[in-house]
C-alpha cells in the first residue's frame, strides 16, 4: 500500500514537471509569434511566462531579451540576453543577440580598457554575472563578456 502511494507521489511530480515544461513551449510559441508579428508587449507578456516555468531554457530568455529591446528596455534586454548565453552558450542566436547588445551598450557606453572603474562597471552594466577577487586584480563576467581590473580599473575587455 505505501509503495502504491509514493509511485502515485512521484508520478504526480513528474507529471507537474512535464506540465510546467509543456506550457512554458506554449508559452514560447505564443510569444515568438507576437515577436514575429511586432506585438512586443504580447511576446514580453508570453515569453516572461515562459521564462518563470522554465528557466533553463536559453531560447526563452533569447527571445524574452529581443522583445525588450524592441520595446526600448535595454535593462531587461542586457539581463535576459546574458542569461540565455550562460544557460546555452551553444545557442547560436543566443549569443548573435548578445554579442550585438553588448556592443552597442558597450559602444553607448564608450566602454573600453581604461576608461572605467569597477563601481562604473556595475552602475552601467549591472552586477556581474561572477567575479573574482585577486587583491588588486578583479574579473568580472557579463554572458560571454571578461572585463580585467586592476588597481580598480579596467585594463581588458574580452569576449567582444
Amino acid at each position: 500500500m505505501k509503495l502504491h502511494i509514493l509511485l502515485g507521489h512521484i508520478l504526480i511530480a513528474v507529471a507537474c514537471v512535464g506540465c510546467a515544461i509543456l506550457q512554458s513551449s506554449l508559452e514560447y510559441t505564443k510569444g515568438t509569434e507576437c515577436l514575429e508579428s511586432g506585438d512586443y508587449r504580447g511576446a514580453v507578456l508570453h515569453l516572461e511566462k515562459a521564462c518563470e516555468l522554465d528557466p533553463n531554457m536559453s531560447r526563452n530568455h533569447n527571445n524574452l531579451a529581443v522583445a525588450y529591446m524592441r520595446l526600448g528596455n535595454v535593462g531587461r534586454a542586457w539581463y535576459h540576453s546574458r542569461q540565455a548565453v550562460l544557460i546555452d552558450v551553444g545557442n547560436c542566436e543566443a549569443v548573435c543577440s548578445f554579442n550585438q547588445l553588448a556592443a552597442a551598450i558597450f559602444k553607448e557606453c564608450d566602454i573600453r580598457p581604461g576608461s572605467l572603474t569597477e563601481d562604473q562597471a556595475i552602475d552601467v552594466l549591472g552586477v556581474p554575472d561572477t567575479a573574482m577577487d585577486f587583491g588588486n586584480r578583479k574579473v568580472f563576467f557579463y554572458g560571454t563578456i571578461k572585463l580585467e581590473f586592476v588597481d580598480g580599473t579596467c585594463e581588458k575587455v574580452s569576449g567582444l
